[in-house]
């Protein structure tokens, strides 16, 4: 996931090289605070909030994101 760790790290990375980044994890709060971090230094993205280990949370993140 994206919110802590080596995920956290690479969405920064990738947004302040102008790709418009899309990160999920299973927390909300840490997410938030991930893509509070990228507007702020005036690039895009998106979070949703998503367990892997489950596939009813992957569907539902699926059908957000289209």
């Amino acid at each position: 996931g994206a919110s802590t760790g080596i995920g956290f790290e690479t969405a920064k990375v990738l947004a302040k090289n102008g790709i418009i980044v899309v990160v999920t994890a299973r927390r909300k709060s840490r997410l938030v605070r991930l893509i509070n971090e990228i507007k702020f230094a005036g690039y895009e993205g998106s979070a949703f909030v998503c367990n892997v280990q489950s596939e009813r949370s992957v569907f539902s993140t699926k059908k957000n994101f289209l």
